[in-house]
């Protein structure tokens, strides 16, 4: 067990279900808040059914201590990648809402990238996740991806608290060690060199944060599509700070 024992195993884990049970109570809420129409209803169920899923397979990864989907053991491969991006913050924007807040992506389409998806996906939901926990209310947080000079690079910007120098300091250093930004960014650290990518943060305190997580762009462009379960291509909505 020292690879698990290096990664978190329990507590890595722990803290993604935490951060989809979230999720889902936030879909519930605004399912019996009696706002929605019929066809919002059906979108919010599969939302649910969605995190459902997720939860579930962490729950049996960590009772199958399969730590090949922690540890440095990455299942990459190629894949097109827009398409579950879409899903993944479309399952995450009832979240948003409940912290009054406002989710917006800009996905460039199509997109491959040479990864393994159920690892980035937890990368993003992580980060997402804090953005909305830090950004006051009425403020926006947003998702945008795009190919870049040989890399998939994926950018989580918020209007939030920002962090502090000292913050950024220790995000910067040695992956390995405890730092003051908690077992969240440890794990995308962590998960994104495990798909040989690295990840950037800049930040200003009282103004925002914005996280770069960069992955290899897939070789073959011939990548298998990987279909979202919410949202589409034309769903995406655009944000430009001010």
């Amino acid at each position: 067990m020292q690879t698990a024992e290096k990664w978190g195993l329990a507590s890595g884990w722990s803290h993604d279900i935490r951060t989809h049970l979230n999720i889902l109570l936030g879909a519930v809420g605004m399912m019996d808040s009696g706002k929605l129409t019929a066809e919002q209803s059906k979108e919010y169920i599969s939302i649910v059914q969605h995190n459902v899923t997720v939860v579930l397979r962490l729950v049996n990864h960590l009772l199958e201590a399969d730590e090949g989907c922690v540890a440095g053991e990455a299942r990459l491969a190629n894949a097109q990648i827009d398409g579950s991006l879409v899903c993944l913050v479309e399952s995450i924007k009832a979240y948003a809402a409940e912290h009054q807040l406002e989710l917006l992506y800009d996905i460039e389409a199509p997109l491959y990238a040479y990864c393994d998806m159920e690892m980035l996906e937890r990368v993003l939901y992580n980060l997402l996740s804090n953005a909305i926990k830090y950004t006051p209310p009425n403020g926006f947080v947003y998702l945008s991806a795009r190919q870049r000079d040989g890399w998939v690079q994926i950018n989580v910007a918020d209007t939030g608290y920002g962090l502090s120098q000292q913050k950024q300091d220790q995000f910067r250093g040695d992956v390995m060690q405890p730092v003051g930004t908690g077992l969240g960014l440890r794990l995308v650290k962590m998960m994104t060199a495990a798909m040989k990518g690295y990840v950037e943060c800049a930040s200003r305190e009282r103004i925002g944060t914005t996280f770069s997580v960069k992955i290899p762009v897939a070789v073959d462009q011939n990548a298998p599509y990987l279909h979202a379960m919410t949202g589409s291509q034309e769903n995406t909505r655009f944000f430009s700070p001010s």
